[in-house]
């Protein structure tokens, strides 16, 4: 199972983060949890595929 959290050009910051931060990335990121996936609340589009 895996998630696509679809971010906007304006979120570079976010999409860095992700790409750099150690540990649990979703920590200080504002998401929701679907089954056993985490979707961000910035996303343009959360394609799921399980």
């Amino acid at each position: 199972m895996f998630e696509v959290n679809v971010l906007g050009g304006d979120r570079t910051a976010l999409a860095g983060h992700f790409g750099t931060a150690p540990g649990d990335r979703f920590a200080t990121v504002p998401h929701h949890p679907v089954d056993r996936m985490r979707l961000l609340d910035a996303a343009l589009a959360t394609p799921c595929a399980g």
